[in-house]
């Protein structure tokens, strides 16, 4: 039986809460704790910014999109809305 903050740390964690894939309690604690099949999940600072760098990537890639986006609309003076 899990305690009140194991609990509601399960109840309010983002993949069950906003995006919706049901998870059960069991796979979350295992995750949680990296315990069965999520032991060999990459682990310390050299392996989380390997795993970390296509997110980064993407991320400077909506910067790219954002910048011309606005160098469209300010510098050039397009509009979307015409």
């Amino acid at each position: 039986m899990p305690n009140l903050m194991e609990y509601s740390s399960y109840v309010f964690f983002v993949s069950g809460c906003i995006v919706g894939p049901f998870l059960e309690y069991s796979d979350y604690k295992n995750w949680i704790e990296l315990e069965g099949v999520y032991k060999t999940m990459p682990r310390g600072m050299a392996q989380g910014w390997r795993s970390a760098m296509p997110a980064f990537k993407r991320f400077l890639e909506a910067l790219g999109c954002l910048g011309v986006h606005v160098f469209f609309m300010l510098i050039l003076g397009y509009d979307m809305y015409w």
